[in-house]
């Protein structure tokens, strides 16, 4: 959604969101299948196992990073811009780019950084079910489940 946002504010290019989509949906077909597993620790999975299954989990926000880096630095150029007059001119979509740049930026806290903690298997053993999960689990909800839904 994020990638199509972007695409219709013109700030990144159509065969990057294109490409973005298309990793984004491989590496979630991956983690839906493989990196699931990072999740059974009590049920006696090898140690490649749960290898696996935390690296897939891992790069689930490898696209929405590289995708915000790219829109960030097509903003950077879209604030350098002037008229013919030398005017500086306004971005038109400020606060819609600000919003999309906090959902990676959630995204990145609460999926990158809380959930790596999570799948670490020292966690796994000594601190399942504490709060290091809720954090995780709502960090993450702000950088995926950011868009309202519609009321149709």
């Amino acid at each position: 959604m994020v990638a199509i946002m972007f695409y219709k504010l013109g700030l990144v290019a159509k065969q990057t969101d294109t490409r973005i989509i298309y990793l984004d949906t491989v590496l979630f077909l991956g983690a839906g299948i493989l990196g699931t597993g990072h999740h059974w620790y009590w049920n006696g999975l090898t140690s490649v196992s749960m290898a696996i299954s935390a690296s897939f989990s891992a790069l689930e926000v490898v696209p929405l990073i590289l995708l915000t880096l790219e829109a960030s630095d097509f903003a950077r150029l879209m604030h350098s811009k002037t008229d013919e007059k030398g005017n500086k001119i306004d971005f038109p979509h400020k606060w819609t780019f600000y919003f999309l740049i906090a959902v990676g930026i959630w995204n990145f806290v609460g999926t990158g950084i809380f959930g790596f903690l999570i799948n670490l298997p020292v966690i796994s053993y000594y601190k399942t079910g504490t709060n290091l999960t809720p954090n995780h689990g709502h960090a993450a909800l702000m950088g995926v489940r950011s868009f309202p839904k519609s009321p149709l």
